[in-house]
């Protein structure tokens, strides 16, 4: 079936009721900016698709009103901190789950055998099981009523359904405003999503813009797109530039693997619970360094096992610290932290000065320092934690 379940998209919102009429009542038109006409056309083609083909997949029809009360909520979040979504992010998982077993059941009751499908070519599939899926039962959609919506465990769970598209709408509308390096209309964008719902309704109702305009719109966003994505290549370029000839006069001797011989302290940093521009505060004593990415999976399970062992040898002399990669933020870092338990001082590698020299791009990893600047790299820390012990205790008797 050429349409998916739609689970992540974006959106602004306040509720722009539906009528009858067939020409919009639009405040985007053909001498708008850009930056309205994009947001416009965004928000049709996502509001159209979820209201055209996402009933049919679920058996359920999407309720517009919970659907702009997501979005609206998601807006208000975005400028005020203090406010919370109606649905929490556990909620919205759940209730993602629930419908995504709905869709590939319906799915799963409508394919044609293994005889059947083999004497189909790909175009008679997906006409057979469109018009499949269209002939099974589906409940229709609540009302619109244009009113606010309320959300809590006696809503039906279609509105949590529907709601969580206003959210997911919001998302990907906020962010295809930073990717783009554009600013969006918001007001446009719920145009977008109203003219969305009643072009699904009524076929013959086209939105604001024909055809040409809309292919005309799409190719200049294109290639606004295409500029912006060899600028920040152009970018890419000369920091990568900039930092190798930053760590040039660090690298020192070389190993034969290419990795310096020696742990130069002198690369910057940025401190997170220390104040430190490098790390000449650990040099000369035995350290055990813990570089990690406050996403990733194994370095939540590796951090509880260096911070044991970090405590464990502390009193016999072992520094231990950790440096976060760049492209982590020092929010996130914090919430590391928290979530593992890792209680020991910790760096950010904004520069990237340190990962150029001593990583390979993978993380977790850990470093046994010695106090004259040799090193070992420890690629499988929690695999070889017994040698990481052992060389650890052998340091400390030096």
């Amino acid at each position: 079936m050429k349409k998916r379940l739609l689970l992540g998209l974006a959106l602004s919102l306040a509720f722009t009721a539906c009528n009858e009429q067939k020409t919009p009542a639009a405040k985007v038109g053909f001498t708008s900016p850009d930056t309205e006409k994009m947001a416009y056309l965004f928000g049709m083609q996502l509001s159209h698709h979820l209201f055209a083909f996402v009933p049919y997949q679920v058996g359920e029809g999407i309720s517009y009103d919970a659907l702009m009360q997501g979005f609206e909520d998601a807006y208000v979040m975005n400028g005020d901190s203090t406010k919370k979504l109606q649905v929490n992010e556990v909620q919205l998982q759940s209730i993602s789950r629930i419908y995504s077993s709905k869709a590939q059941s319906r799915m799963g009751s409508i394919q044609p055998d293994s005889a059947k499908r083999a004497s189909m070519a790909p175009e008679q599939l997906r006409a057979y099981v469109d018009s499949s899926l269209k002939a099974l039962p589906r409940s229709e959609a609540p009302k619109v009523t244009g009113k606010a919506v309320k959300i809590d465990s006696t809503s039906p769970s279609i509105e949590h359904f529907s709601y969580m598209f206003g959210v997911n709408f919001y998302n990907q509308f906020f962010n295809l405003g930073l990717q783009s390096e554009m600013k969006l209309s918001d007001a446009a964008f719920r145009e977008g999503l109203a003219d969305g719902y009643k072009s699904a309704q009524d076929s013959s109702y086209k939105g604001v813009f024909p055809k040409d305009s809309v292919d005309a719109i799409g190719k200049r966003f294109t290639e606004h797109m295409q500029n912006i994505q060899k600028k920040k290549m152009e970018e890419a370029k000369a920091a990568e530039e900039k930092l190798k000839a930053e760590i040039a006069p660090l690298r020192g001797d070389t190993l034969a693997d290419g990795m310096p011989a020696k742990m130069n302290f002198a690369v910057k940093m940025e401190g997170v619970t220390v104040k430190a521009t490098d790390l000449q505060a650990f040099a000369g004593k035995p350290l055990m360094i813990f570089y990690f990415s406050a996403t990733c999976g194994h370095c939540q399970h590796a951090a509880p096992e260096v911070a044991k062992l970090a405590q464990a040898y502390k009193e016999q002399g072992l520094s231990a610290i950790a440096i976060a990669s760049g492209s982590n933020s020092k929010k996130g870092i914090r919430q590391f932290m928290e979530n593992t338990k890792l209680d020991i001082p910790v760096l950010l590698d904004e520069a990237r000065q340190f990962g150029e020299l001593y990583s390979d791009g993978y993380v977790p990893k850990v470093y046994l320092v010695s106090p004259d600047a040799s090193y070992k790299i420890y690629k499988s820390f929690e695999k070889e934690l017994d040698s990481v012990k052992a060389d650890i205790a052998a340091l400390l008797k030096k």
